[in-house]
């Protein structure tokens, strides 16, 4: 009874084949992921832009919700557009931002919140790629657009406290400096999954 084995050489053809598909395969995969990432994102600062835009039409002027540096605070953020923590109970009248009917303008999903097992903070607010470091730009003077010194570039990272940070970039100064205007009341933005120039995710883009 004749039997056939595989020869070496059979099976290191197999091999290089199947390392030539998983080398074809694995940037494609990658990209998907990246691609996906940037359009959860894009979707989250616009429904971010939502809620700050029922906030103003309730209140009439748009909560405080950055940082010193620029960047989304998370405590004020959730205070102002749900009148609550990162743990879902009440926040003290002197923190609501100016929400003081308490109402909810969004619920943020689990997935916006990245929960961190060391604190403070105990959780962060993420774009679609769970980076916290998130710039915002406000229309500051009411006249409906983002212009002049209202469009600053922050520092900024990609990352969060639970994975670590990349260095802090600033944003590609053709996309955020030399704006001369941004056709809304307030914007995001955030390094993506990188921190050149074609990684960053912009609202307004």
């Amino acid at each position: 009874m004749d039997r056939r084995a595989f020869t070496l050489v059979e099976i290191l053809v197999c091999l290089a084949i199947l390392a030539l598909l998983y080398g074809l395969i694995l940037p494609t995969t990658a990209s998907i992921v990246e691609a996906t990432g940037r359009h959860q994102t894009r979707v989250r600062f616009r429904q971010w832009m939502l809620a700050m835009e029922e906030f103003r039409a309730e209140y009439g002027y748009l909560p405080e919700v950055t940082s010193g540096t620029g960047l989304l605070d998370t405590g004020k953020m959730l205070a102002a557009l749900t009148g609550c923590d990162t743990r879902g109970q009440p926040v003290p009248d002197a923190v609501l931002q100016g929400n003081v009917r308490r109402i909810r303008f969004r619920d943020f999903s689990e997935g916006e919140i990245l929960r961190l097992r060391n604190g403070p903070p105990d959780a962060e607010l993420v774009d679609g790629q769970e980076n916290c470091q998130i710039g915002v730009l406000v229309d500051r003077d009411g006249d409906g657009v983002i212009r002049g010194d209202e469009i600053r570039a922050v520092p900024i990272a990609a990352g969060n406290s639970r994975d670590g940070f990349s260095a802090s970039v600033y944003p590609p100064e053709s996309i955020v400096g030399n704006l001369t205007v941004i056709a809304a009341r307030v914007a995001f933005y955030s390094a993506g999954s990188g921190v050149d120039a074609d990684r960053f995710v912009f609202s307004w883009r």
